[in-house]
């Protein structure tokens, strides 16, 4: 363009008025643009924050062989006994027996286990605080024999609260479970862990056990409840916690259909239902 040209259009009102409305509409599809990157950038952190929480959920907060309880946590089983007002007594060769409270007999103390509900692992997660839950209390712990506590956190079974009879009941998740005697979870072990358990019972340990428990299955405890010596019940809302948990891992599994396990009431201690959701939406 000419310089007498360019003056040419500034004594033409309307063409200036154009090409200031062409600058503007331009200006402000850009600034739409930049507006939509930014909202794709936000949706694009937010589906990869989501994706690493589901990872979260599904890998980590699973009840499977890394959730089992490992060693020994002497404190925390005195302080089951005592809040629950276990049954313990001795034999005559000096056995220390106490009572599994699903398979309602005495067991050597070697084998009937402290067992968490939340675990210790999921610590800084923020499960504990948002279920109310200090991982060394009672209410979120039960004394199970060995192989119920092995089946417990491998998500093979869990407990369902039942409103009108103000127990829980035990419910097998995984059906190859159901056939199979509880003492061969320790005669046949098949991970490292249980048979380094097994391996470390006495001659005398392995009698009682056997005299105690004979050739139950697991299919034969399935709807007993949990059965408690004092007036002291386990948190609803950890054993919920684990039981859909457990029914997510049994779901993925295609151990069960859909509507094959339902809950009652396992919230009503407080609106837990309703913090788990919300902090599973915010994840």
């Amino acid at each position: 363009m000419r310089v007498d040209e360019f003056f040419d259009v500034l004594d033409n009102p309307l063409l200036i008025l154009s090409l200031l409305t062409l600058f503007l509409i331009s200006g402000d599809i850009q600034q739409k643009l930049l507006d939509m990157t930014a909202r794709f950038s936000a949706l694009e952190s937010k589906v990869e924050n989501l994706s690493v929480s589901s990872a979260i959920v599904d890998k980590v907060i699973i009840y499977n062989e890394d959730a089992i309880t490992r060693g020994s946590n002497r404190i925390f089983k005195s302080n089951l006994l005592s809040e629950y007002n276990a049954a313990k007594r001795s034999t005559a060769s000096g056995l220390t027996l106490i009572k599994c409270m699903l398979v309602g007999v005495s067991l050597p103390s070697q084998v009937v286990i402290a067992s968490h509900i939340v675990k210790h692992a999921w610590q800084g997660l923020g499960i504990h605080s948002l279920l109310s839950i200090n991982v060394d209390d009672a209410g979120n712990g039960l004394l199970l024999f060995k192989p119920i506590e092995w089946a417990l956190d491998n998500s093979k079974l869990c407990f369902i609260y039942k409103q009108g009879f103000q127990t829980f009941t035990m419910r097998i998740l995984d059906p190859a479970l159901k056939a199979k005697k509880l003492i061969s979870i320790l005669t046949d072990p098949h991970t490292d862990g249980l048979k380094k358990f097994a391996g470390d019972l006495s001659h005398e340990v392995w009698a009682e056990v056997g005299q105690a428990i004979g050739q139950t299955t697991f299919g034969e405890l399935e709807g007993h409840w949990l059965k408690f010596d004092g007036l002291k019940r386990p948190f609803k809302r950890a054993l919920c916690f684990h039981a859909r948990r457990a029914r997510a891992y049994a779901l993925q599994k295609e151990w069960i259909s859909q509507d094959d396990v339902t809950f009652d009431d396992f919230w009503s201690e407080g609106d837990y239902k309703a913090n788990v959701e919300g902090w599973l939406a915010t994840l």
